[in-house]
């Protein structure tokens, strides 16, 4: 899934909240400094309104201005120009509203000159801090927070083509690896980044490895245009270099990397505010799951040590968005050695392709094993997943290690999203499905259609699955 970009209003909404805290916080300081520590009671009603004047007009004049663009690419002094240029001409424009509202009388000089300069002492310096943080964060390579770009380059402009990608200091992105048009450069690096394969030999490192979004910039048109198919069909978010324009791009959208202009397509895409509120969804969903997982526990457990002795949870390596392993747990609803006998009774498998189920599997555990997941217990601890983020509460379902070795390109793009604990498939009659292919068509199609509108109706239909009882998640 691509996330869309941001206006410089919302993507640095965290600077303007903390212009405004801070700029209040100068007024109220200014005003308790002029009156010895304490607001007279006749001026109260006139002080809050003339505070909330003053943090619109300096919110105004920073959206006007585009105060807020590029911010993070400032450095200190211009930050400094800024910030006064900002504070000063807030302050001026009220000044003029006070004058022609014969207001003047009620705010003294020195509440606006203190004003001013506690304003500047506070902003300047915290709004230099924050961005060193949010740089540190940019910078610092964290596999799971950061999204993964494979470059494909012609190898006759790769150190122009790369020097034009890191042109931005800042990206938000980790570049895992290149591809180019000549395999006689692999094995070698470009400022740091693996070559890793020719073009002819791509699909092996993509299958293998974390790929969330490709650039391609390469001359050959046709060549472009079946590595765009071939990507979107995986479910990763395309990037086409504006020189290749003339390749079909479904629902393209203007992007930019560095100083290189693209054309950038996906299955889906999602605005920053969609994805805040899905997370945060997930992080109450998280907490309040969690809470009841413990609650479960005392129940459960006693029950699973009773009939095998041994852990309660059970854990296992599976495979996240675009590739990403993660441990996730469950109540353990079977045998300790469930996982070793498993190959015997690989001949009684019910589903057609890499993954695996048979009614009356003999590894689960009696009475408890079958109870917890005719009610779908045996998935609560993967609330625990939820609130760490390697899941969200509806999504797809992350596949095994061993069944995502058998995944063909196409089937990747059930990872395209998030894993989550139910999905469209578990309301869809999970226990009438055994095709594989019909999985990967309704996880591909809940990713094309995903709105939050669909995960609340998802979430809903979920609760009346378990109590009528069709089938765990």
């Amino acid at each position: 899934m691509y996330k869309k970009s941001s206006s410089s209003f919302v993507k640095h909404l965290d600077f303007m909240i903390i212009d405004l805290l801070l700029l209040a916080g100068a007024y109220v300081l200014a005003f308790l400094v002029r009156h010895q520590w304490a607001i007279p009671r006749h001026l109260s009603n006139p002080f809050i309104q003339f505070g909330i004047i003053l943090l619109i007009v300096y919110l105004l004049i920073g959206l006007i201005s585009n105060a807020y663009k590029d911010v993070l690419h400032r450095n200190k002094w211009l930050e400094l120009i800024q910030t006064v240029f900002q504070v000063a001409l807030t302050l001026v424009i009220l000044l003029l509203y006070l004058f022609i509202t014969k207001q003047s009388a009620v705010l003294s000089r020195w509440v606006f000159v203190l004003t001013a300069a506690f304003a500047i002492i506070l902003i300047w310096p915290i709004r230099v801090l924050w961005k060193h943080s949010i740089r540190m964060r940019l910078l610092r390579n964290n596999i799971g927070g950061r999204e993964q770009m494979l470059l494909i380059l012609e190898a006759s402009s790769l150190d122009s083509s790369i020097q034009e990608i890191f042109n931005k200091k800042y990206q938000t992105y980790d570049f895992c690896g290149i591809v180019t048009t000549d395999p006689a450069y692999v094995g070698e690096d470009i400022e740091g980044i693996p070559i890793v394969a020719g073009i002819n030999d791509l699909e092996e490192y993509v299958l293998a490895n974390i790929v969330d979004d490709v650039l391609i910039s390469i001359d050959n048109v046709e060549m472009s245009a079946l590595l765009i198919n071939y990507f979107l069909e995986m479910g990763i978010v395309v990037h086409m270099a504006i020189m290749n324009s003339d390749s079909p791009l479904p629902n393209a959208r203007l992007d930019e990397i560095g100083d290189m202009f693209v054309l950038t397509t996906s299955l889906s895409a999602a605005s920053p505010w969609q994805l805040m509120v899905k997370r945060i969804a997930d992080i109450i969903g998280g907490l309040i799951g969690c809470l009841i997982t413990g609650i479960a526990y005392l129940f459960v457990a006693p029950q699973i040590k009773k009939i095998d002795p041994g852990p309660v949870f059970f854990h296992q390596t599976r495979i996240g968005k675009n590739g990403r392993r993660f441990e996730l747990y469950k109540f353990r609803s079977m045998y300790q050695d469930a996982e070793a006998r498993k190959a015997e009774l690989m001949d009684l498998n019910e589903m057609e392709g890499p993954m695996f189920k048979i009614k009356n599997d003999p590894r689960i555990l009696p009475k408890i094993g079958k109870r917890i997941r005719d009610w779908s217990v045996d998935e609560l601890p993967q609330f625990w997943n939820i609130l760490k983020g390697d899941m969200s509460l509806v999504g797809t379902r992350p596949p095994t290690v061993e069944e995502f070795e058998c995944y063909e390109p196409h089937h990747k793009a059930r990872l395209a999203f998030k894993p989550g604990l139910t999905g469209l498939w578990q309301v869809s009659g999970r226990n009438r499905i055994d095709e594989f292919e019909e999985i990967v068509r309704l996880d591909t199609e809940y990713i094309k259609n995903w709105s939050l509108k669909e995960d609340l109706i998802i979430i809903l239909k979920t609760f009346v699955v378990v109590f009528k009882r069709k089938g765990s998640m």
